[in-house]
């Protein structure tokens, strides 16, 4: 499907405005509403996977799934369907930027890092809670929004199990140089190793966040993705700690507890590491 015109109207019933962003797996366009006037995302199968029935199946139980979870942290799923046989989900329109776009602007402090840790941690506790596996949780997936009047932050997570959808293999996680990119930073080690994928997946990644927005770095540094697999396999990461001595050091034991080796030895519950945190 070529790219969508301004104007163009999805199902009788969504305008499209513009193209607002790219991922793996899908486009998305922002558009209103006409009927209940309201601003709204829809985001579309990339073209190359709309011939693919398990894909186009697999993206609308995800909307199903993810639309019967209700949290303000979580992105609400209004509609989904086909447009000229390709499939669409609709969902609310979110306003802010990444996560990864306010960790490159380095615009974070310690009161956006408690914040955004909390309702991320509620997010997921909620999601697991209701048997919702993200399985890709990276910056690129959280929108931050914030309000200069109240100073206060608003998170929101998307793209809820859409991962299980492309991630077969490890080609996509690797350009034409064989250099790391994407979401392999924050994958857990038994991603790498054909393990299953679960609440405590979820739970290393969001450590895996935690720790660059803590100190600036991520955990591990390598030239290629083989490098990267070993040392998320089999090297421990460097305290935190280490980098930034004026880390607190219960929130250093999180983190590390979050990003352990063995699913085993981490931290089980969103709920148990949202403890940590004093509102």
């Amino acid at each position: 499907m070529a790219t969508l015109d301004p104007g163009t109207l999805i199902d009788n019933r969504y305008q499209i405005m513009s193209c607002v962003g790219q991922g793996g797996l899908g486009v998305v366009y922002g558009a209103q509403d006409i009927r209940l006037h309201r601003p709204v995302a829809v985001k579309f199968v990339r073209e190359e996977h709309q011939s693919d029935k398990q894909i186009e199946k697999q993206f609308f139980e995800e909307a199903i799934h993810t639309s019967q979870v209700n949290h303000q942290n979580i992105v609400t799923i209004h509609d989904f369907g086909h447009y000229q046989d390709h499939p669409f989900i609709v969902m609310e329109f979110l306003d802010g930027c990444t996560l990864d776009q306010l960790i490159l602007a380095h615009s974070l402090h310690d009161h956006a890092f408690q914040s955004i840790a909390c309702q991320l941690l509620e997010a997921l506790d909620t999601a697991h809670r209701n048997n919702l596996i993200h399985g890709d949780m990276q910056p690129k997936n959280i929108m931050v929004s914030h309000s200069v009047t109240t100073n206060r932050y608003w998170v929101k997570v998307f793209d809820f199990g859409l991962c299980r959808i492309l991630r077969t293999d490890l080609k996509q996680a690797v350009d034409e140089d064989n250099t790391v990119v994407g979401s392999i930073h924050y994958m857990a080690p038994e991603q790498f190793q054909g393990g299953n994928i679960d609440r405590r997946t979820d739970l290393y990644s969001i450590g895996v966040i935690f720790y660059e927005l803590l100190c600036g770095k991520l955990p591990f540094d390598a030239e290629n993705v083989h490098e990267w697999i070993e040392k998320v396999v089999f090297q421990e990461p460097v305290p935190l700690r280490q980098h930034n001595p004026d880390i607190a050091e219960d929130l250093e034991t999180l983190v590390m507890a979050m990003i352990a080796k063995n699913p085993a030895d981490r931290l089980q519950t969103a709920a148990s590491a949202r403890g940590v945190f004093v509102d």
